[in-house]
């Protein structure tokens, strides 16, 4: 009898190791900071990472750039490219999509079976010999948990897959942003430079007015106090522009010393008014099927669902099958035990609660975004508006008022007549409608830029062509 304990154990054994023997290893991979900081100091605009992604997009549209070339600089649509390969962020939610394609690859498999062994001893018998059963037992997934499982992973990775593309998109309008903001600081910077070097030759002649007694003090130095505001004017758009070129490094995923030779771009708005009318009237109904985060939440709500109908499917139970072989009294015996759980106790009402708040969560998440993405679609056309009237009101009414003013007052010191107060004046009022105008001008381009990132799907055709690497999953 012994030796038949003997030979079940070795059944067991051999059958355990067979059954193992698909198991994966585990390898530690420590994390490594400072190898890390050193890669990304050292990362340049010459990585190879860049060369290979722009041969990878998709022919851009006539109009558009249809070289990757930044040895000329960094135009717009180049430094798009950068961003859509560096960035932290997107980097963060590709490994996500990796995480749930695994989940969805590995989804809906059968439990592994269980390998038991039992040994038993009569007590009232002579013999003092065990005998011994090995058995293996088999769930057989009968509730169809299993199924709704597998459809939950693939939505959920749909999702991430979707945000993905999502983070891609705001990410290039949020460059788009930085972009315009540090054009505007540009042109604010060149406007004072400008305006200072004008100051600078007018205060040459209130010098020699003040020596020759034509200009008092005090009125000389109203031209000193002017040039020293705008002197820090200068310094401060010339800080904007230092602070505005890190934050277009951090958006690209650039070190902070790293070479960024940006070519400006003209300030003015991309799109026209037939296509923001189009953008305005594709989005006015259909807002969940073209904002990319909206639809996301819509594949989390459903995966929600998802998981609370296999929670519910749980109460209902899995067979349970074990088969098995032994010997007893010198008889081969086979066995076959069958279970299942009964909800009568449990019955799985914590996950199916559990679940049930989550739906309401996930419906709840959809709603406020909708919402939230309507107000924001209302201010960035509010903004537009405001900013577009301002401009126009600048370019028909201020402006040509101005270059009127500073037209005679040239005309009259040409004349031999200089009222240097009036020139001042003249120059400073000169300075604040440029200003002026370079603010409208931007905020038409930010509202503009808010509308396309609300829009979504329905604007990428229309106004930012470019296409983005959604192909994740490879």
């Amino acid at each position: 009898m012994i030796h038949s304990i003997h030979i079940g154990m070795q059944r067991c054994i051999a059958l355990a190791i067979a059954l193992t023997a698909g198991c994966q290893t585990y390898t530690a991979k420590p994390l490594d900071l400072s190898q890390h900081r050193d890669a990304f100091l050292s990362r340049t605009l010459q990585a190879p990472d860049l060369t290979q992604f722009s041969a990878e997009l998709a022919a851009p549209p006539a109009s558009a750039q249809s070289t990757f070339d930044l040895t000329d600089g960094v135009s717009l649509a180049e430094a798009e490219c950068v961003a859509l390969v560096f960035n932290a962020e997107l980097r963060r939610e590709r490994l996500q999509a990796g995480v749930t394609l695994a989940t969805a690859e590995t989804a809906g498999l059968w439990t592994d079976p269980v390998l038991g062994v039992d040994f038993t001893k009569l007590l009232d018998a002579s013999s003092s010999a065990w005998e011994a059963f090995g058995n293996i037992a088999f769930t057989l997934p009968l509730s169809g948990r299993l199924e709704l499982e597998t459809a939950r992973a693939s939505t959920e990775h749909q999702a991430q897959l979707t945000r993905v593309a999502a983070q891609e998109w705001e990410t290039r309008v949020a460059l788009r942003q930085l972009w315009t903001e540090r054009a505007a600081t540009a042109l604010e910077f060149d406007a004072t430079r400008e305006f200072l070097a004008q100051l600078e030759l007018v205060i040459g002649i209130v010098d020699a007015m003040e020596t020759a007694g034509e200009l008092s003090r005090t009125q000389a130095r109203l031209f000193r106090v002017e040039r020293a505001v705008q002197r820090n004017a200068l310094l401060l758009r010339e800080s904007r522009l230092a602070r505005g070129d890190l934050a277009l490094r951090a958006l690209m995923g650039l070190p902070p010393n790293a070479v960024l030779a940006c070519v400006d771009a003209p300030l003015s708005a991309s799109l026209s008014d037939a296509e923001r009318q189009a953008i305005g009237s594709a989005i006015e109904s259909r807002l969940d099927a073209t904002n990319l985060r909206l639809r996301a939440a819509g594949m989390d709500y459903t995966a929600a669902e998802q998981s609370l109908e296999a929670e519910v499917r749980a109460q209902y139970p899995d067979l349970v099958i074990g088969p098995g072989f032994g010997k007893q009294d010198g008889d081969q015996q086979f066995l076959l035990g069958l279970s299942a759980p009964l909800g009568i106790f449990n019955g799985n009402r914590a996950g199916i609660a559990r679940a049930n708040a989550a739906r309401e969560i996930a419906r709840a998440a959809a709603e406020t975004l909708l919402e939230d993405l309507v107000h924001a679609l209302a201010d960035a056309r509010a903004s537009h508006t405001s900013a577009a009237l301002r401009r126009t009101s600048l370019e028909t009414d201020m402006i040509p008022l101005v270059d009127a003013q500073q037209a005679d007052t040239r005309r009259v010191a040409e004349q031999g007549e200089v009222d240097t107060l009036l020139l001042l004046e003249s120059l400073k009022t000169q300075q604040n409608a440029k200003i002026l105008l370079i603010e409208a001008l931007r905020d038409e381009v930010l509202a503009e830029l808010r509308l396309i990132e609300v829009a979504g799907e329905v604007a990428m055709e229309i106004a930012l062509p470019i296409n983005t690497t959604q192909e994740t999953e490879s």
